[in-house]
């Protein structure tokens, strides 16, 4: 299959992709109301490049010649082209429908085959009525949204359809072509009751807690994260999904809305008065469903959430990450600096001292982690908390990624000191 660049075929990497060929591809390019952080200029004309590292940074051209520095940004990090549009405009006749995996209030999702690819895709159709101009404009969010986000933890959108109506009471129809998970959502995961063990459950939960703070470092709330638009493939890797309804921080005055499911929302989202916490909470019922396998309960009448059962793993967090007070929970830098200082130590104690575990039964892998966990737990969640105090947790960019780079080699090292 040929390789794509913004949408065009490349058959020479090495020749075709150059830095002096896409800033004449992207010269004329207006980025309106994206300024560049080196020089401030308002709105950035040209080549555009966003750092992968910092939170929702932008450099022009000159800044990204002259390698600027500032704040936290190094000249070492690295750096993604950003076009206009990211997106591929898709022949929707090139979209051979299948199976229907799912079916919401803003349309169905189909299994579908992207026949001049030869690839399988998932297929968000919206049939949008001339008195529907509401969908239409959550449709242009969610492409505005899936615009700006990359991440590995972030459902890819390969780009999007649209069958314009033939008349002015004809309906138009919208396509969103995204990568097919195999294994569907968390929610069917679970409840098909496939045996995960609870390391495969910790590598999701730093997947899921990865691509909420890509989300987050560009300034962005997703404000629907939940087991059903959480996307599981064959190899059990999870992402987020569903940017239906997603909101740019910078935009939040003119769309603090009452959309979301009710049964995980936080108190604020009942005042219209929340910001990335509103995530952090959603978040914390998703990751209870997952490691307990069953639903939290919700009070309608008081609109509180219970959670019954404690969780094996992990369940103090938790209950910090659905705290009724916003600043009582963590970040998702800190969330997913937990869990990936669990997976990388657990992984260094299994090849130490289970050099077998993978040929194990699920219960005789859940055994060896719990064990792991109870020994560990203790001096990881007190070197954490010594990291990430509550006072500043939700202020995630006065930390400095190199130096949570740091500490999880301290963290590494005091491990391996023990063995």
């Amino acid at each position: 299959m040929p390789m794509e660049l913004f949408g065009k075929t490349i058959k020479d990497v090495s020749r075709e992709v150059t830095l002096s060929k896409l800033k004449k591809q992207f010269k004329s390019v207006r980025h309106e109301k994206i300024s560049c952080d080196g020089c401030k200029i308002e709105s950035i004309v040209g080549i555009r490049f966003k750092c992968d590292t910092c939170s929702s940074y932008d450099l022009c051209w000159k800044c990204k010649i002259a390698k600027v520095e500032t704040n936290q940004h190094k000249s070492n990090h690295p750096l993604i082209v950003i076009g206009e549009n990211n997106l591929q405009l898709i022949d929707i006749n090139d979209i051979q429908l299948g199976q229907k995996l799912g079916e919401g209030g803003f349309g169905a999702v189909y299994k579908a085959k992207w026949t001049s690819r030869n690839r399988d895709v998932a297929c968000k159709l919206i049939s949008i009525q001339p008195t529907q101009i509401h969908l239409f404009q959550s449709f242009q969010r969610e492409l505005a949204a899936y615009n700006e986000l990359s991440g590995a933890y972030i459902l890819k959108l390969y780009g999007y359809a649209l069958k314009k109506p033939q008349s002015v009471t004809d309906e138009m129809q919208c396509a969103l072509i995204m990568e097919y998970m195999s294994r569907g959502s968390l929610s069917t995961v679970i409840k098909e009751h496939e045996k995960l063990s609870l390391s495969c459950k910790l590598d999701m939960a730093w997947h899921m807690a990865s691509g909420m703070r890509k989300l987050h470092d560009r300034k962005m709330i997703h404000r629907d994260i939940r087991p059903d638009n959480v996307l599981i493939n064959k190899y059990y890797t999870a992402k987020i999904g569903d940017m239906g309804i997603a909101r740019d921080l910078k935009n939040t005055g003119q769309y603090m809305t009452t959309i979301g499911c009710q049964p995980y929302m936080p108190p604020e989202f009942y005042t219209e008065n929340y910001d990335q916490s509103l995530d952090v909470f959603t978040f914390g019922l998703t990751l209870y469903y997952l490691f307990v396998e069953k639903n939290h309960l919700f009070h309608e009448p008081t609109r509180k959430i219970l959670l019954p059962e404690k969780s094996p793993i992990f369940d103090e967090l938790i209950r910090y990450c659905v705290h009724d007070d916003q600043n009582q929970r963590p970040s998702a830098l800190e969330l997913e600096t937990t869990f990936v200082t669990y997976k990388r130590v657990f992984e260094k104690h299994i090849r130490v001292h289970h050099q077998n575990y993978e040929e194990q039964s699920v219960e005789v892998k859940n055994r060896i982690f719990q064990e792991f966990y109870n020994s560990f737990h203790p001096k990881a969640s007190a070197a954490l908390k010594e990291k990430f105090p509550k006072a500043s947790s939700r202020v995630q960019t006065i930390i400095d990624p190199d130096s949570v780079k740091q500490f999880l080699l301290l963290l590494l090292q005091a491990a391996a000191q023990e063995e």
